[in-house]
């Protein structure tokens, strides 16, 4: 029982050792995800709940159900964000 509880700890968290710092992987809402995506990010790349209703319009393929998982979805939805920066310039 211990084994299962940590093998899906494991899954579930990526840690960074040298930091000390933890990324869960299942964010499951789109208010998680944009809580730690702004933690993260600097002020030009903040982020707004239309953004990812926008977001979510656009690119249909990432998203196989309501889950926001960061991992999966943080690295597109930046690319997706500065290229719309971009455009509007």
């Amino acid at each position: 029982m211990y084994r299962v509880y940590l093998r899906n700890l494991i899954k579930d968290v990526i840690c960074n050792s040298h930091t000390g710092v933890a990324f869960f992987i299942h964010m499951t809402t789109k208010e998680q995800f944009l809580s730690e995506h702004n933690r993260l990010s600097p002020l030009k790349l903040k982020a707004t709940m239309d953004m990812l209703k926008r977001f979510k319009i656009d690119k249909p393929t990432l998203f196989k159900s309501d889950d926001w998982p960061i991992n999966k979805i943080r690295r597109p939805f930046i690319f997706w964000l500065t290229s719309s920066i971009r455009e509007k310039k």
